[in-house]
């Protein structure tokens, strides 16, 4: 998030997860397969051709 300047409200904002994602991730927990998916697409750390997520996309929206 550093490298692209942003901050924790930022990603929530630009990702479209909520707070309690955020949290949960910060303290270890479970979260969803989609939410992970929504975080690493906005990050641009994953390669949409190396992965198929056309299932989630269909219903995330």
């Amino acid at each position: 998030m550093i490298d692209k300047k942003m901050n924790k409200t930022d990603l929530k904002d630009q990702a479209g997860i909520t707070y309690n994602i955020l949290d949960r991730l910060g303290k270890g927990q479970p979260v969803s397969v989609e939410s992970l998916y929504k975080i690493c697409k906005c990050l641009n750390v994953i390669s949409m051709t190396s992965w198929n997520f056309t299932s989630i996309d269909k219903y995330s929206g």
